[in-house]
């Protein structure tokens, strides 16, 4: 029997869907794996939504696309994606909570912590890659940490002897959208650096000091706005009071106080001051 005409159209029609369908399924695309916290998100992809969950792997084509990434309670992130044929890309988000309960949502979950503590390292390695920064007063670089002195893991580094300078290099980076208490950030000259400053104290490192005896890393707790205190002498109340600050202040940042040699007196001189802005601010290294 001879075919129809219909019968012909058909058949085209056919053959060019399942062409379609083919080349859809078969060309190149990249898989996304989300890391989340909070662990259900709404994923914005080229002004489309759609809901996503913590480990969810979706596939895309290769290409670069504007996304976004959002929740009730949370502060919206954007950024840019960049996909890749046939890679695997993880993307780590951790959104920034906004009120109570979305606080709760995140304390609440401990795969969420885990996310968080891994995003602020995403963070920032993303800033040590754009590093080195400056300014008319500042310079902004890495440097090796001091939180984690044992490991290759950068610090960001604000060289500068004044307190505009610091002022200003820390409002570049919260232009640059990081939040300054997620970056381990240590102020002051090439050979030293303030990890900590408060109206009580100062907790600094000098690169160019070493320790007899031990493999620590020295750290000097200077005490501001109190009389001479002697270094490796019983200390009063109140001196006792604010070493014991310091060294909570170090915890509560992350610091194990057990890996560093620490001192704590104020009765050196300004030759090893750090900030010009401060000249009663005074910390020398003990001589031993």
């Amino acid at each position: 029997m001879k075919p129809t005409k219909t019968t012909l159209i058909l058949g085209i029609l056919t053959i060019t869907i399942l062409s379609v369908v083919g080349w859809y399924f078969t060309r190149p695309q990249g898989v996304i794996e989300f890391v989340l916290a909070p662990q259900q998100l709404t994923f914005v992809i080229n002004g489309k939504e759609r809901e996503i969950s913590h480990n969810e792997k979706i596939k895309l084509t290769p290409g670069t696309y504007k996304v976004a990434f959002t929740r009730d309670g949370f502060r919206t992130e954007e950024k840019s994606l960049i996909v890749e044929d046939d890679k695997q890309h993880r993307i780590v988000m951790a959104l920034t909570p906004l009120t109570d309960a979305a606080k709760k949502v995140l304390a609440d979950s401990s795969e969420s912590q885990n996310v968080i503590n891994e995003y602020k390292q995403v963070k920032s390695n993303e800033l040590i890659k754009n590093l080195p920064l400056s300014g008319v007063n500042y310079s902004i670089n890495a440097c090796p940490s001091v939180k984690q002195p044992k490991t290759d893991t950068k610090a960001v580094c604000i060289v500068t002897t004044t307190t505009q300078g610091e002022k200003a290099a820390k409002d570049t980076l919260q232009q640059m959208g990081y939040t300054l208490g997620d970056l381990e950030i240590l102020v002051g000259t090439e050979n030293i650096r303030s990890i900590i400053r408060t109206d009580s104290y100062r907790i600094d490192y000098y690169k160019d000091v070493q320790t007899e005896g031990t493999d620590k890393l020295p750290l000097f707790i200077t005490p501001l706005n109190l009389p001479y205190v002697p270094y490796a002498t019983t200390f009063d109340p109140a001196s006792e009071a604010v070493k014991t600050a310091a060294l909570n202040d170090l915890k509560e940042r992350g610091y194990d106080v057990n890996q560093y040699a620490i001192y704590y007196s104020n009765i050196y001189l300004s030759r090893y001051n750090t900030n010009a802005d401060r000249p009663d601010e005074h910390a020398m290294p003990p001589t031993q």
